[in-house]
């Protein structure tokens, strides 16, 4: 699924600027059909999900079981299938652990999509047993939240429940239960967009959204309700269930559940071995939680790169991003550089590179090279992990999605989305 429209932190466009410090040197990631040849360092800022027409046709094979976390701070991605008929090209996914708040009553979901570009934890409520308590306004109102994606929305219930992720826990966390038909959403949300309806639609169980601990520049510590997408629901007002957008109170809202961990709760980091130029059919890796807090969380030699991020092209100004939850590269779009496209994705005759200009807050720049290449036989072979598809139409930007994070660690930290309360967030590698 395309990127959140979500968060303002995504799409935010800081005062052009051109990098005054550049690092030297040549990184090139290159996978099946589609290379990215870096110089230097790179960018951050999640843009969101990812595209759900990257799917391939052929066969897939079973990922093997995620290895045991070494750490109590770790936890397991699987570069997998996913659930449905078509293999999910490009999609980490781990297991989330959900159980009644202050008991050992859990469930384990696994397939939940770890994306960098959105926040809080979505599940769909058909995979959900457990009996969660959902979210309640007197005298009789249901609360729902109605999420807005590039090309689709997520609708349902709020409900409460601790959340474990691997060895690290929160407790009392507001999560989404998506896929709910009880209700008829605002369409000020749905406009254009159809519904995730259920895992063998989308292609996972659910959506792990690990970007930053504020949500829509809304503070968890903020005395001010947060106008955004809420809705009381009741069918006992009235002759028919109705639903009215409402403004929700901080501490009722969905937060990322990382943010609010004990400790390690700063930050994520994702750890992705490399690939070979023919793909590879299963990937393994990690996420861990915090950065700077624990021997395999430290920066090292890593760049830091403040959110927001722009990109230079041909002259102009576009946002940036690097986001796990979207499979494939999104390059601007079609009228801007004049590709032929075959459905989602540009086809041209012969491989063609554009250089974008990635720029962080902090005037840290690099120099990126897209070659772009007809993907249209790689979909076809169906492997789960294997090359870096050029995707068209990112609302002008460019998004860096799960294909540059192989072979390196990706640092997001949260830092404040309020310079007056802290460093801004940056990302690293």
């Amino acid at each position: 699924m395309p990127k959140s429209t979500c968060h303002p932190t995504s799409v935010e466009i800081a005062s052009s600027r051109v990098g005054s410090e550049k690092t030297s040197g040549t990184l090139v990631l290159l996978t099946l059909l589609v290379s990215i040849l870096i110089s230097g360092g790179c960018t951050t800022a999640g843009m969101g999900t990812g595209n759900t027409e990257t799917q391939g046709t052929g066969s897939t094979t079973t990922p093997p079981p995620p290895v045991t976390p070494s750490a109590p701070n770790e936890l397991p991605i699987v570069v997998g299938a996913g659930v449905g008929p078509s293999p999910v090209l490009n999609r980490p996914l781990a297991s989330v652990t959900l159980c009644l708040p202050g008991t050992s009553n859990c469930q384990t979901i696994n397939n939940v999509l770890l994306d960098s570009g959105s926040t809080g934890l979505r599940l769909f409520s058909s995979v959900l047993t457990l009996p969660v308590t959902l979210q309640q306004q007197p005298p009789s109102f249901t609360v729902y939240e109605c999420v807005e994606f590039e090309n689709f929305y997520a609708w349902g219930p709020i409900a409460t429940a601790d959340v474990k992720l691997s060895a690290e826990k929160a407790s009392n966390v507001n999560i989404h239960l998506i896929g709910d038909t009880t209700y008829v959403p605002p369409s000020s949300c749905t406009s254009g967009l159809s519904a995730a309806s259920s895992p063998q639609t989308m292609g996972f169980n659910g959506i792990l959204g690990v970007n930053g601990q504020n949500d829509y520049f809304c503070s968890p510590s903020s005395l001010t309700p947060c106008p955004l997408p809420y809705s009381y629901c009741t069918s006992t007002d009235g002759p028919t269930p109705f639903c009215t957008p409402t403004p929700q109170p901080p501490a009722l809202r969905v937060w990322n559940p990382v943010a609010l961990f004990p400790v390690d709760n700063n930050g994520i980091v994702f750890d992705l071995p490399g690939i070979p130029p023919t793909g590879a059919a299963n990937v393994q890796g990690s996420l861990y939680f915090g950065v700077g807090t624990e021997a395999n969380n430290q920066l090292g030699s890593a760049t830091q790169y403040q959110l927001p991020l722009i990109a230079q092209f041909a002259g102009q100004t576009f946002p940036g991003g690097i986001d796990s939850g979207t499979p494939d590269i999104g390059f601007l779009s079609d009228s801007l550089v004049g590709l032929p496209m075959c459905g989602a994705y540009y086809c041209p005759s012969d491989p063609t590179t554009f250089t974008v200009e990635m720029v962080g807050a902090n005037d840290e720049g690099v120099t990126v090279d897209l070659a772009v290449a007809d993907p249209t036989s790689a979909l076809d072979q169906g492997l789960t992990a294997d090359y870096a598809l050029m995707g068209q139409g990112y609302n002008n930007s460019v998004v860096l999605g799960f294909p540059f994070f192989y072979g390196r660690k990706v640092f997001y930290n949260y830092g404040s989305q309020n310079a007056s309360q802290g460093p801004a967030p940056y990302v690293a590698f």
